[in-house]
């Protein structure tokens, strides 16, 4: 498995809980609210390729910046009764960059077809596999540690899965995002590849708010 220090590509070995930042890209934040609002990723939202006219990669006809197929982006919200984070949306924001293997050797497709499945860690000692059905775009919730977790892949829609409820007042959230070792672009073909990311939030009332 291979994962990303932000720039190239790294062999991923067990690392420690102080090493973290080396592998994955963190953002904390605050919001303040005077009522209580749904908080949501917009579809405006995008994880793309840097570049996909540059053939870089020594592999194929193909640019290594494909290896936004295997990003993945998850929000967290502080709980301060235990203080600390807790997840509660994770987004795969690129599920048609198929990366294959044949006789001939490999080859990108931007436009293959989506992964049977994806896997995350539920808890420190058991996987949950996300199931598609072959959909590109989909969700489904499933229990992390005792907390239902949103996860949506392929394409966001306005307003449709909130990301979390923002009460009255101030709360701290974390965006993590990550190269995922389980996924199947996650290849030395595409090792060192970089990409764009644009993430936009977005707020709108809670029904019981709207009068």
């Amino acid at each position: 498995d291979y994962t990303s220090t932000g720039v190239t590509m790294t062999k991923l070995r067990k690392i420690n809980a102080s090493e973290i930042s080396n592998y994955v890209f963190t953002l904390e934040f605050s919001l303040k609210s005077v009522i209580n609002s749904n908080l949501y990723l917009s579809p405006t939202s995008y994880v793309s390729p840097l570049s996909v006219d540059n053939i870089t990669s020594s592999y194929g006809n193909f640019s290594k910046d494909y290896i936004a197929g295997a990003i993945r982006v998850v929000f967290y919200k502080y709980n301060e009764a235990i203080k600390k984070y807790e997840p509660c949306f994770i987004w795969i924001p690129n599920t048609q960059i198929e990366l294959s293997l044949d006789q001939d050797g490999y080859h990108l497709n931007p436009d293959g077809n989506v992964e049977t499945s994806y896997r995350f860690l539920r808890n420190k000692n058991e996987n949950v596999d996300i199931t598609t059905n072959n959909f590109y775009n989909g969700s489904q919730t499933i229990n992390m540690n005792s907390k239902d977790v949103k996860i949506v892949w392929g394409d966001l829609k306005e307003n449709d899965f909130p990301i979390t409820i923002i009460s009255k007042g101030e709360s701290k959230y974390k965006m993590v995002s990550w190269i995922d070792g389980y996924d199947r672009e996650t290849k030395i073909p595409l090792a060192g590849g970089k990409v764009n990311m644009n993430l936009i939030l977005s707020l709108e009332k809670e029904e019981s708010e709207v009068a």
